[in-house]
């Protein structure tokens, strides 16, 4: 019982943080003249779903092999990171114009994901 209210926890705390920053985004490019680069919105997305996967894999380990949970936790952690510098790369090299609010922000969406993660585990 404890385990699936974890579950909706976490799940509920992740789709409302992914539709807050949403919201965010598009206050801020409705309101100020920033233009709000596309992949923000993709981060997003991305790291809700990399996030929701990796949440729900560490509890299924943690209950088959708890000896392995801190490596894979720190392992998926790692991934994400990887994802948010080849996502952000990907995106500077080509749009180098964006590359300020696109790499800040693709680093933001990613902090605020790994912390849902850390204090949901």
């Amino acid at each position: 019982m404890m385990n699936e209210a974890l579950n909706k926890k976490h799940l509920v705390s992740s789709v409302i943080a992914a539709l807050i920053q949403i919201l965010i985004l598009i206050a801020l490019s409705e309101t100020t003249d920033l233009i709000i680069p596309i992949v923000l919105y993709i981060a997003v997305g991305l790291f809700l779903l990399i996030g929701l996967l990796s949440f729900f894999y560490l509890v299924k380990l943690n209950k088959t092999s708890p000896n392995r949970f801190v490596t894979a936790f720190m392992g998926l952690v790692g991934l994400k990171m990887f994802v948010a510098m080849i996502l952000a790369g990907i995106y500077i090299y080509n749009f180098p114009e964006h590359k300020a609010v696109s790499g800040v922000g693709i680093m933001i969406v990613y902090t605020i994901f790994t912390v849902i993660l850390v204090t949901s585990l």
